[in-house]
Formats: structure tokens, sequence, C-alpha cells
């Protein structure tokens, strides 16, 4: 069993002034989640081996020697190349934070305030998420 790590998308300039994402960022509220997730806001950026959000979690968390999709853990996968451009070249990927989701057996829970937090939101079709790197397609 695999944790899939959905993160909101700021990644893309646009998707960065999105309302909708600050409100998920800044209060991880289940039905804002909702939204964002049917309106393709999130992009899956690494799956973790196992079963617990937790780990997912701290997986996916930066540390002293940069960003943890440059250097993954055992048993995380960063999904796309690990980076994307950056300013002054290729930056890793961001910490997962408050709004993200970690899809686990079918179900998401949200990264909370308080901590990881289970959820009745039904999770995504795999191939409905973007993974982060990989372009829009156009309709």
């Amino acid at each position: 069993m695999t944790v899939t790590v959905l993160q909101s998308n700021n990644y893309e300039e646009w998707t960065r002034g999105n309302a909708l994402l600050r409100e998920v960022r800044c209060d991880a509220d289940h039905e804002r989640v909702r939204e964002a997730l049917a309106a393709g806001l999130y992009l899956a950026v690494a799956r973790v081996e196992g079963s617990e959000p937790r780990r997912a979690y701290d997986g996916t968390q930066n540390g002293p020697d940069g960003s943890w999709s440059r250097r993954p853990g055992v048993g995380v996968t960063p999904l796309g190349a690990g980076t994307i451009p950056g300013a002054s070249g290729s930056i890793g990927y961001r910490d997962t934070i408050t709004g993200d989701v970690l899809v686990v057996d079918g179900r998401v829970h949200v990264v909370g305030c308080r901590g990881i937090e289970a959820t009745d939101i039904p999770a995504p079709a795999e191939d409905s998420v973007r993974v982060v790197g990989t372009p829009l397609q156009s309709s």
C-alpha cells in the first residue's frame, strides 16, 4: 500500500493568486478542500510506502539539506522530475503544509492546523490529478 501526497498547486503562475487555494492553506476546511480537488487545484508530488498518513507527511518535509524531493527518504518516491524551474535554476518541491492532501486507501486525509484529519471526501481518480511538472491538457 502507498500514500499519495497531493499538494495545493502554488507551483504554477495561473494558481498563485487563487482565492480558494489561499482559503485552503489558511484553514484546511474540508468543503473548501473538496472544491479545490474538484477544480484540479492539487498536484501529485509523491508516493510513500505504507498506510500511515503521518509517515507521508514527515517524508515530505524539507530539512537542513534542502528539499525532500532532491534527497527522498527510504520509501518516499517523488513524482515528476523532483525539481521545478526556479528563478536561479531548478529547485526541489516544497514541504507538505496545511491544506495539502494525503490519499490513503481511497480516503482523503487533510493536513490541518492541528494535525492530519481523516475526511469523508472521496479520493480523486488517480488519472484525474496531474503530476507536478506536467503540462495542462488543452481542451
